[in-house]
């Protein structure tokens, strides 16, 4: 059980240096798209220095995050499973509507290259927010798989 234990916190902490600093590096990125797109491609690069940043500290914080546990049981497991299992399928769809190409900006960053449109088809025609609500669930699933 420990080396299934430690299989899940380091799952959990790997989902948490690829999915927290995202939101971050789009707060900077949408506040000054006007300065970004004059960049173009090479805007990318202030993604480094913000996940680097977010990942040193989250390194850090990893006692306090790992430190306090919650008994976890059969429920706990099953549902932190059928949790991460949304938050896959969300993943899939969004991936599937969006295309790389919007996942990562590009419309935003040279509209006139990619022309932007509202996507309401797929998963985006009955969920406003997928990307915010797989992020949510996988985040739930890993913490009562981890009891964390």
């Amino acid at each position: 059980m420990n080396f299934l234990s430690n299989l899940i916190d380091g799952l959990a902490f790997a989902y948490l240096l690829a999915v927290v600093p995202v939101p971050l590096f789009w707060l900077v990125f949408h506040g000054g798209i006007g300065f970004w797109r004059r960049w173009g491609t090479r805007s990318y690069w202030v993604a480094l220095p913000v996940w680097v940043g977010t990942g040193i500290a989250l390194w850090q914080l990893r006692p306090w995050i790992f430190a306090e546990r919650f008994p976890r049981n059969a429920f706990t497991v099953a549902a932190g499973l059928v949790l991460c299992a949304a938050g896959v399928w969300i993943a899939k769809s969004v991936s599937r509507a969006m295309g790389y190409r919007r996942l990562i900006g590009m419309r935003e960053i040279a509209p006139e290259k990619h022309p932007m449109e509202l996507v309401t088809d797929g998963i985006y025609g009955r969920l406003r927010h997928p990307r915010y609500t797989e992020l949510l669930l996988t985040l739930f699933g890993l913490a009562l798989l981890s009891g964390a």
